[in-house]
């Protein structure tokens, strides 16, 4: 995967707190230890999106829908 180098400024509470990390070899160097934890964050927010869409659906309407198309299925396939 290609990478592009950029600069961030961090408390220091956090920098002890990934050089910890890095000493207890839980991550080869602070880079990576910065992108695996940004990698999760962003892989969590992506799943708290999805399910806030999830709870603005209809139950019921996409029931029907699902019920209509299996429905429709079915009637093709009773010839055989």
């Amino acid at each position: 995967m290609a990478t592009k180098k950029i600069t961030v400024s961090l408390d220091i509470d956090t920098v002890e707190g990934i050089d910890c990390l890095v000493q207890q070899r839980k991550h080869k160097n602070r880079s990576q230890a910065i992108q695996n934890a940004l990698k999760e964050y962003l892989q969590k927010i992506e799943k708290q999106q999805l399910y806030e869409e999830i709870d603005k659906l209809d139950q019921k309407a996409e029931m029907k829908v699902a019920e209509e198309g299996f429905d429709a299925v079915n009637e093709i396939w009773e010839d055989y």
